[in-house]
């Protein structure tokens, strides 16, 4: 099963989606590459309230599910191993 679903197959978002803005957010190298990738694609970021996760809910409940269901439930051995259990997760 691929789980290598992106852009190809759907295309490029108008928005990219809220960012929250607190102390857990995206940093250093990360934060470099995401708005080169931004930049490029032309996909806007919309920033939520600091404090107020509930502005995007959606994301924070995917979260959520995906701590308790996925990762509080398995054991990953290697970068592989998770991916693996991660797409298993997603189509169960």
């Amino acid at each position: 099963m691929n789980c290598a679903v992106g852009m190809g197959s759907h295309g490029r978002p108008s928005i990219g989606g809220r960012r929250n803005t607190g102390h857990g957010g995206v940093g250093g190298q990360t934060a470099a590459a995401t708005g080169s990738w931004r930049r490029r694609t032309g996909v806007q970021l919309h920033f939520i309230m600091p404090g107020r996760p509930m502005q995007n809910g959606y994301i924070e409940s995917f979260k959520g599910n995906l701590r308790d269901e996925c990762w509080n439930e398995n054991w990953f051995l290697d970068l592989a191993d998770t991916r693996r259990k991660i797409c298993d997760w997603k189509w169960d």
